[in-house]
């Protein structure tokens, strides 16, 4: 979007600007492009805030540019939960157009890899950093607000990490629902997320699940570590 002379690299000077033209493009292909370019500055997020006026950007971007938007590089992890927690409505979109805004943020890759840096253990069994509370916030919001759009809270559990404690008592949680095929599907999700040492006690749940398909999600997720967890894979 941007072009810079460096013919002399101490004082490199910008010699050309696209952006405020790719943004008002009629193609909203184009536009989206934009916002998924990590350098556009007119994204609503902040290292550490949110534009105060995210809302009324939102309102008047079309859907291409929202779903370009979550597929950002540098999606703020802090710009998720707030549309978790915004009421369609007041977001001037149908359900389904924000279940696929979620959904396309759930699966940004930047994302998922930030959650698997936060409160979980790295493959040589050390502690990563301290885990961000935002993703257990995603996983609370999918539970209390999103549970009836099961795609929602499907993505953010199979993808989007969080500690082995959200997990466990999101897995329970969801346990003491009724028999309906979805619920089960989403704690296969959660099951699917796990790792087969830090959320050992997520798969002792899962094995004993009384959903057949969680019971062998299960067992295939333990594998040949179960004699170093104690757990029994027979389903």
């Amino acid at each position: 979007m941007e072009i810079t002379d460096y013919t002399d690299f101490k004082k490199p000077v910008k010699s050309k600007d696209y952006q405020a033209q790719l943004l008002s493009d009629p193609e909203p292909i184009v536009r989206a492009a934009v916002w998924s370019n990590p350098q556009c500055r007119c994204l609503p997020w902040k290292p550490i805030f949110l534009s105060e006026s995210w809302k009324t950007e939102f309102r008047t971007m079309s859907q291409p540019e929202r779903l370009g938007m979550m597929r950002n590089p540098a999606l703020s992890y802090r710009f998720v939960v707030a549309l978790l927690e915004t009421p369609s409505s007041e977001l001037e979109m149908s359900t389904g157009d924000h279940v696929d805004i979620l959904v396309a943020a759930a699966v940004n890759p930047n994302l998922i890899g930030a959650s698997r840096r936060t409160g979980r253990k790295n493959w040589k069994g050390f502690d990563w950093d301290e885990p961000i509370e935002e993703y257990g916030i995603m996983w609370d919001l999918c539970l209390d607000r999103w549970a009836e759009e099961h795609r929602v809270p499907y993505y953010f559990f199979k993808y989007v990490q969080t500690t082995p404690a959200k997990k466990l008592a999101t897995y329970q949680k969801l346990n003491e629902k009724n028999d309906d095929k979805e619920f089960a599907a989403l704690r296969c999700a959660i099951i699917g997320s796990c790792d087969p040492i830090t959320d050992v006690n997520v798969l002792r749940l899962g094995l004993e699940d009384r959903d057949e398909e969680c019971r062998k999600a299960a067992g295939q997720r333990v594998g040949s570590y179960s004699q170093y967890v104690g757990v029994k894979t027979s389903v």
